[in-house]
């Protein structure tokens, strides 16, 4: 009776072995992913990283949140979720900007803590702004930039 329950345990190992080298178990490819989460909200991908059999992948969510997923690469479910510091929207940041006397913005571009901003300062001089992304701070002003 043991023999027979090694057997079993050599012919599933056999099977499972052949199925991978047969590439059955093989990744996903990205472009299916990427799909899939943006049908689930998350249009706003700013990394993807293989690490094992898990797609590491920063995103930004449809409520503006960043968010780390950890996606199984064979069948694209999310497997786990950890929120980041939530962003406040580029039209509050916007908003925000306007209401401080600055206008005729040209660049607006969302990085990782911040807003990258470039235009017209109230005194009328092209200025290039940080504006922190969880709450809308000014935290940096140049000015005369080209």
């Amino acid at each position: 009776m043991k023999t027979a329950g090694t057997g079993i345990v050599f012919f599933s190992l056999f099977i499972f072995s052949s199925s991978f080298a047969q590439g059955v178990l093989t990744p996903q490819p990205i472009s299916v992913i990427l799909k899939k989460l943006k049908s689930d909200g998350y249009a706003n991908v700013k990394q993807v990283k293989l690490e094992g059999d898990q797609y590491q992948i920063t995103a930004m969510s449809s409520d503006g949140g960043s968010t780390i997923l950890r996606v199984n690469s064979f069948n694209g479910d999310v497997v786990d979720m950890k929120k980041m510091d939530s962003h406040i929207s580029m039209l509050e940041v916007v908003d925000k900007i306007e209401s401080l006397g600055y206008s005729s913005i040209t660049f607006i571009e969302a990085q990782d803590d911040h807003y990258q901003i470039q235009a017209i300062g109230p005194d009328g001089k092209k200025v290039e702004l940080k504006v922190d992304a969880t709450n809308g701070a000014l935290t940096k002003n140049y000015v005369n930039i080209r």
